[in-house]
């Protein structure tokens, strides 16, 4: 895994963008947006050994709810690491009724046992709205869940703010687009440039409060894939064509993007469409 920068996404969506930005209002923050979009269309497609080292871990009792899991990769008891087998829905719901009648445990969906139609005490488990259902466990035992996580760029991205200039408070939170010096002009909601630098969204009162003073709101960057850089920058400056409309450069990029896709191997085709469609 490497860091991709703000910086270096922006100087990368520059060199390749056939027209200039400026000439679309396009701001920087429209970029780190678009980044998180290709990571969150390509990391649930990638092969499990190019994520390794940008795996995130979950231990919990079943069900165990993520909800910023973009794609479960395995399932593991906690303690001896016996693997878990993924079922459907639908053969997850079946796999408690194939438990052998004469099995004691058969009666406590969450017990152990042997013999299991499906290996060492029925090891399995789905995935319904990232939750995850264990089945058989000792009451009380846990899961390991490793699983691909929400992108995100690091640093201090999260701020609260109050609106209300008056007696009263109306907050609202705000997560960083781009990295800056905090001014008049970039306070979140009230600032004349605010939202070049931040996004709302919902509100969260653990979140700090956002300081005016001068105060470096910076981005650590991207965790991504090693040598994914190419391909990040590539759909970044295909989002900039559909903004320019023009279908030319989205065709010719697009075909680009589908080369890179072919020689890293496990991906499926790439259907050029604006971010979030």
């Amino acid at each position: 895994m490497s860091t991709l920068t703000q910086a270096s996404l922006h100087d990368a969506v520059a060199s390749r963008c056939p027209f200039p930005p400026e000439d679309l209002r396009i701001v920087y923050g429209d970029i780190d947006e678009w980044a998180l979009d290709c990571l969150r269309w390509l990391l649930p497609l990638a092969p499990e050994g190019v994520l390794e080292g940008g795996l995130a871990t979950y231990y919990s009792t079943s069900p165990a709810t993520i909800p910023t899991s973009l794609k479960i990769v395995r399932v593991f008891h906690a303690d001896n690491l016996d693997t878990f087998t993924y079922l459907s829905p639908q053969e997850f719901s079946k796999a408690k009724v194939h438990v052998p009648a004469s099995d004691y445990y058969a009666t406590n969906e969450m017990s152990s046992g042997t013999g299991g139609r499906y290996g060492r005490g029925d090891r399995v488990y789905t995935v319904e709205f990232n939750k995850v259902y264990a089945y058989r466990l000792d009451d009380g035992d846990y899961i390991r869940v490793v699983y691909v996580d929400e992108p995100s760029w690091g640093g201090n991205t999260f701020v609260r703010n109050d609106l209300d200039e008056g007696e009263g408070t109306d907050y609202h939170s705000y997560r960083l687009r781009l990295g800056h010096t905090s001014s008049a002009l970039s306070e979140p909601g009230e600032g004349a440039d605010w939202n070049t630098y931040w996004t709302e969204i919902a509100d969260n009162d653990g979140y700090s409060s956002w300081n005016g003073d001068s105060y470096p709101y910076t981005s650590s960057g991207l965790v991504i894939p090693t040598g994914w850089e190419h391909l990040v920058a590539l759909y970044c400056t295909i989002q900039m064509a559909f903004k320019a409309k023009d279908e030319a450069v989205i065709d010719r990029l697009s075909k680009q993007l589908n080369s890179e896709l072919m020689r890293f191997g496990g991906f499926t085709q790439f259907d050029p469409s604006p971010a979030g469609g």
